[in-house]
């Protein structure tokens, strides 16, 4: 999403949207008149809930995640009939701060568990790390005072998490099977599809609905026997071994945007976005071996903004508010275990504004909420 639109509640404007809008609604460029470039940059502040040993007992610590990197790049290049435009989108890389496993051995490893035949203990203080980046191409055109576009994206996605793992056999004994390092990888790529419609009902009052892609990817269970002779559990005596895999079909969308001009210097802006969490529901192989269905839902995103241009300077000035809604149901329901992301509503809090220089703009944007901030800044430029 552009930093235009981070700075009004993450609410697309539908009548005027930014270059960068192109990978939410790809109809959003069909109106373009001149070739735009649009650049941004976003640094993430995340608070880590984890556990860390002090004094040899487990304590509960936040830890202030950090992350900046390039956000976007776009270009929008209009042609006669119609628009086409390029892009793409990173998420700053995030990982816990604990160490991480070391895979160096050669030797072969038999889990004494493949198959949902032991108990398990788990380890505090998994690691863990996550990455992802989009790119794509739209193209989009006019129909009177109805756009349409649609456009390809390549997703790219990586995340992985590695804990401890004791596993005990159920006969004879209970008697241990050993203790692992458990991982959990996803890493590929995948092409999906966007489209959008965008009408302008009247001169003030512009819609537009959209959809937004997914792509379906291998998730893959392994683990290896940690460094007994080194009492080391964050290195392996052993290779990985693979136990099973499953699908990871991530969360498609569909938003639907509404911008009034109540002046030639407010904008108001609206947006609902429905995303599919529900698809994160079946896991064919669990860190306990068995097949699961999660407790994810679907959920309705609720954005609102507003753009306030001043008379006597060439500033915008922007705010907004956007719920980000629970998406699964915790599992241990009225319990003081702490859990913390997607298990309850988050609120944002969003602020923004824009300078502008002949067909130069720059815009700044801070979106703020309960464990999580993340400032962004973007050079937009007609030529």
């Amino acid at each position: 999403m552009s930093v235009r639109s981070a700075g009004m509640g993450a609410a697309m404007d539908a009548a005027s949207p930014d270059a960068a809008d192109l990978e939410a609604n790809p109809a959003a460029i069909a109106s373009a008149k001149k070739l735009v470039l649009s650049i941004g940059i976003a640094r993430d502040l995340r608070d880590f809930h984890g556990i860390r040993l002090v004094n040899s007992f487990p304590t509960q610590n936040v830890y202030e995640l950090r992350a900046t990197d390039l956000a976007h790049a776009a270009i929008v290049v209009p042609l006669r009939g119609i628009s086409l435009g390029a892009y793409y989108r990173n998420e700053p890389r995030f990982s816990d701060p604990y160490a991480k496993t070391v895979v160096g051995s050669n030797l072969e490893y038999t889990p004494a568990c493949t198959q949902n035949d032991c108990f398990y203990l788990f380890g505090i203080m998994p690691s863990f790390e996550r990455s992802e980046r989009r790119y794509g191409v739209t193209a989009a055109a006019d129909a009177g005072a109805v756009s349409f576009g649609a456009g390809v994206e390549m997703q790219e996605l990586h995340e992985a998490v590695d804990l401890l793992r004791a596993s005990f056999l159920p006969t004879p004994g209970p008697t241990t099977g050993g203790p692992e390092r458990l991982f959990r990888e996803v890493s590929g790529r995948e092409a999906v599809v966007n489209a959008g419609i965008r009408w302008r009902a009247t001169p003030r009052v512009a819609l537009a609905v959209a959809y937004n892609g997914a792509g379906s990817f291998t998730r893959t269970t392994s683990a290896c026997q940690i460094d007994i002779v080194g009492f080391d559990q964050n290195r392996c005596g052993t290779r990985k071994a693979v136990l099973g895999a499953s699908e990871q079909r991530m969360p498609d969308a569909v938003r639907g945007s509404i911008s009034y001009k109540h002046s030639d210097r407010l904008l108001l802006v609206g947006e609902l976005v429905r995303r599919n969490y529900g698809n994160l529901r079946n896991d064919a192989y669990t860190a306990i071996g068995t097949a699961e269905t999660l407790p994810y839902h679907d959920v309705t995103e609720l954005h609102a903004g507003a753009e306030y241009r001043l008379a006597s300077l060439p500033i915008a000035l922007r705010a907004g508010w956007w719920r980000d809604p629970a998406r699964f149901t915790l599992v241990f329901s009225g319990s003081n275990v702490p859990v913390y992301g997607g298990d309850r509503d988050v609120e944002h809090t969003t602020f923004g504004a824009a300078w502008y220089a002949g067909d130069s703009r720059i815009d700044v944007a801070l979106d703020s909420a309960r464990d999580v901030q993340r400032a962004s800044i973007a050079f937009v430029h007609s030529f």
